[in-house]
């Protein structure tokens, strides 16, 4: 029944997409085609007045840019990091300027004191002070970003310095602060209004000229940027002058759309339809293929609200978890390119440790599943399985469904707009397993504590799962804290979190990019995401 199952989603999802986050920030290109010797020729590509303009597609609506209501919406990620700037960036693991000069600690490890530079202006000309990130910070916490929790206070000191005061000595909380929240003038905020999601002005490399809700967007090349070009980092390139986001929801006609010319770029084609524009296939004149490895992990989460048939329920958890095959999971989403996960993380972070590589995590075995069943308080409920409209997630829940079907657990699937999906995931009430995703760079007790610390969702929501087991928070703060962060306690809450059965990492994609001939250069944020002002183009060689 299994093999049947997943023989039948690959007949469905035959052009799945894949999705991603935080890969490796250039990309090993494999040109499809032959392309003529010197210049290509990009006229078509030209404006009347002579500016370079690109069509990428985009896989959903980024629904809004207002950087507190910012949660990663696939849609977004496209988008906004090419818009907004934040106090820093990380390139490589490491943070580097963006619109903090510098940043220094006190001995406390939670007093951090900020300077930014003073000649900092947004796309509409306001001059951006040490007032403004004052203002965005304590808006970000009055709306309950999650971030906002590892904040105590953030003060002025003078007009281009401020002081953040950290609740708690924890590894990269300073990075997540300063590279999570969104920064803006308070005079462009007020200016919009309650229209500041859909006509936002940032200090970014761009600006949103247009957005037809549900259809497209344009960016364009802010001619005012402030930063000085020595000093601009990666994600300051302006490789382009326009940037048209046609959105395409169906990834059917994603393939359609580069073979018609509609769109230039392609962000994760699913593998069956990439190879169509390899050498070789038949379409692979004119187009070029980018593989890279994504390093975004694709999770799944079991509910423990006291509401959910998961909660106090460990052998029920179990069965869910050893019930699932996943070489044939990640054979039928993803075409077997991926790197299956072995810790809630990926194996390419800095404190990854190796012998987890050998271990038992969740291995397939359906006689254990179907005992952990015969020993839990499943009574035949209904299980939720609540997905974005993310493609490749519909078809990981089929396939789910069937895992679950062959042990004896009834389940639904309910598929939510990735706007919607983004606000019911801190909804306990709406689901009891979740596929979701997230991209990481950091040590992993950041990303265990981003989704899994209490402390983290003090602003209100209540977080995905485990929030109520005192012990798993203990061991959190354990790996989380400076002074008892160590191999060892890292390795004692990956431990927990597998012996507990609350969330899995699932499998890293390799994954392909298609794009025509004039994208001489791939790049991805580090936040995985596209990133098509720092591709380079046959204009800019």
């Amino acid at each position: 029944m299994k093999k049947l199952l997943l023989a039948v989603t690959l007949l469905i999802f035959a052009a799945v997409l894949f999705t991603g986050c935080n890969k490796k920030e250039a990309a090993s290109a494999a040109q499809s085609g032959a392309v003529e010797s010197g210049r290509i020729d990009y006229s078509k590509h030209l404006t009347a007045d002579g500016k370079t303009f690109v069509t990428v597609a985009l896989g959903d609506d980024p629904g809004t840019f207002d950087p507190a209501a910012f949660g990663g919406i696939f849609g977004l990620d496209m988008t906004m990091y090419m818009l907004r700037e934040c106090l820093v960036e990380r390139v490589g693991g490491k943070l580097i300027s963006q619109i903090a000069k510098s940043w220094t600690v006190e001995s406390d490890n939670l007093t951090w004191h900020v300077e930014i530079f003073d000649y900092i202006y947004d796309s509409a000309g306001n001059h951006f002070t040490a007032d403004d990130a004052v203002f965005c910070y304590e808006r970000a916490k009055r709306e309950g970003f999650n971030s906002t929790s590892f904040y105590s206070s953030v003060s002025k000191d003078t007009d281009y310095t401020f002081t953040i005061k950290l609740t708690d000595a924890m590894v990269g909380i300073f990075d997540q602060v300063a590279n999570a929240i969104g920064l803006y003038t308070q005079k462009a905020y007020e200016d919009a209004g309650a229209e500041f999601g859909v006509k936002p002005v940032f200090t970014g490399a761009y600006k949103l000229t247009n957005w037809v809700q549900g259809t497209s967007l344009r960016l364009e090349k802010n001619e005012n940027y402030w930063q000085k070009p020595e000093l601009c980092n990666i994600y300051a390139a302006q490789n382009v002058d326009i940037i048209d986001f046609i959105i395409i929801r169906d990834a059917a006609q994603l393939a359609i759309a580069l073979e018609t010319g509609a769109v230039d770029m392609v962000y994760n084609l699913s593998a069956m339809e990439a190879e169509r524009f390899a050498p070789g296939g038949s379409s692979s004149k004119g187009f070029k293929v980018w593989e890279f490895e994504n390093l975004e992990t694709q999770f799944m989460y079991l509910n423990q609200s006291p509401s959910s048939v998961f909660a106090n329920d460990l052998n029920l958890r179990k069965a869910v978890m050893h019930s699932m095959d996943m070489q044939g999971l990640v054979d039928g989403v993803v075409g077997g390119r991926a790197v299956i996960a072995k810790t809630f993380g990926n194996s390419l972070i800095v404190d990854y440790q190796k012998q987890w590589d050998t271990e038992n995590y969740f291995d397939y075995d359906l006689n254990y599943a179907k005992q952990c069943l015969a020993q839990s308080k499943y009574q035949g409920q209904t299980v939720r399985i609540m997905v974005s409209g993310n493609p490749m997630h519909g078809a990981m829940a089929l396939i789910l469904q069937g895992f679950l079907t062959e042990v004896g657990i009834k389940s639904e699937i309910l598929t939510y707009d990735n706007a919607l999906f983004n606000g019911y995931k801190y909804d306990e009430a709406q689901w009891d397993i979740m596929f979701d995703q997230t991209s990481w760079s950091g040590p992993l007790p950041t990303q265990w504590r981003d989704k899994f610390d209490a402390r983290t969702f003090r602003g209100g929501k209540q977080g995905f799962i485990a929030v109520r087991d005192p012990k798993f928070q203990e061991m959190i703060a354990g790996a989380d804290n400076i002074a008892t962060y160590s191999p060892e306690t890292v390795n004692a809450f990956h431990q927990y979190l597998k012996d507990q059965a609350y969330a899995r990492g699932l499998f890293n994609q390799m994954s392909q990019s298609v794009s025509t001939d004039i994208v001489v250069e791939y790049m991805n944020h580090r936040a995985g995401s596209l990133f098509t002002a720092g591709c380079k183009f046959v204009w800019n060689e």
